[in-house]
């Protein structure tokens, strides 16, 4: 892309809105325009229809003063570092979100390590990050202004079970919780209803322990009812319930051989890299569990095998020649 140049060498920043699904470099993704409300930062803003996805090309390139709103999706590929200066500001409004899966997928504001791939995974929920919010997982703030004042909501895995705890400092009209789960990190369904404390300033402790989760990511949020019905959301929290099956892969007459556990469940995305990150060649496999990738007649010592839905897969292999 392209935020650092339009500021070092003029007073005019810009403002870039997306337009289609594309990649935060390609300029094709983007309409621009000269921002007028005086404010001297480039302003970002991922439409709601729309996913972007950002790269390592973005890597060693400082994108210096930037607002970036997320109403879409901003797909955080592996290897990939998104650095903003310390008076720069993401936020994700609405049913924006943003995408990752390990820990080589990070936005640092500042150097300050604001979301990482590991541990925040899909971040959803209005929230902001800033220079004045936390370290991840704690790097984005909520700015919804709420009946009820959640100190904590934690969600970790025992042998049987997911044990989420929450605690709130206060309530006011505050009539259930509903317990939401989501595999996906975008379709969340009600597995349970907890009553909330009506009106209080007592500090107070709640809990639900779920065994049925399945898959290999859970996602969970909370939904605060008031007694009128309105309702708001919790920042979502995920963790590991399970294991996924490694594809295997192996090389025959020039071709690299894929075959996943089970038939894939939604798009997944092959993609074979030197050891410097150089991509070789690509493949989607939107049904079936087998694909064949050419690399050629010349090739490296060493090659990666990346295999990923963007959900709950992300397999690296490793091949000698």
């Amino acid at each position: 892309m392209m935020t650092a140049a339009a500021g070092a060498f003029s007073q005019t920043y810009y403002v870039y809105t997306s337009k289609q699904n594309g990649n935060w470099n390609d300029m094709n993704t983007w309409s621009s325009a000269p921002r007028t409300d005086g404010v001297p930062r480039t302003k970002v803003i991922l439409s709601a229809a729309y996913t972007v996805s950002v790269d390592n090309n973005v890597n060693n390139f400082p994108l210096g003063d930037a607002e970036i709103y997320i109403l879409g999706s901003l797909q955080m590929t592996n290897n990939t570092i998104l650095r903003l200066s310390q008076t720069s500001r993401v936020e994700i409004q609405n049913v924006g979100r943003i995408i990752g899966t390990n820990s080589t997928q990070q936005v640092l504001i500042g150097g300050v390590l604001k979301y990482d791939g590991s541990k925040d995974h899909t971040k959803t929920g209005a929230s902001f990050a800033s220079q004045a919010t936390g370290i991840s997982p704690n790097g984005f703030t909520s700015n919804l202004v709420l009946p009820v004042k959640l100190l904590s909501f934690t969600a970790f895995k025992t042998s049987n079970d997911v044990q989420l705890k929450w605690v709130t400092a206060s309530e006011v009209s505050n009539d259930y919780f509903a317990v939401e789960r989501s595999y996906d990190g975008t379709t969340f369904t009600t597995i349970a209803t907890i009553n909330g404390s009506a009106t209080t300033n007592v500090q107070t402790s709640y809990s639900y322990s779920d065994n049925s989760a399945l898959g290999t990511i859970a996602y969970y949020r909370l939904k605060q009812v008031d007694t009128k019905g309105t309702s708001s959301y919790s920042e979502v929290r995920s963790l590991i319930v399970g294991k996924e099956q490694p594809a295997q892969v192996y090389v025959t007459d020039n071709l690299i051989k894929v075959k996943l556990a089970q038939d894939v469940s939604s798009k997944t995305n092959i993609t074979v890299l030197t050891a410097n990150g150089q991509v070789i060649t690509r493949k989607v496999i939107n049904e079936g569990k087998t694909a064949s990738l050419s690399i050629g007649t010349t090739v490296p010592g060493v090659l990666f095998v990346n295999i990923t839905d963007n959900k709950q897969m992300n397999q690296t292999v490793r091949l000698m020649f």
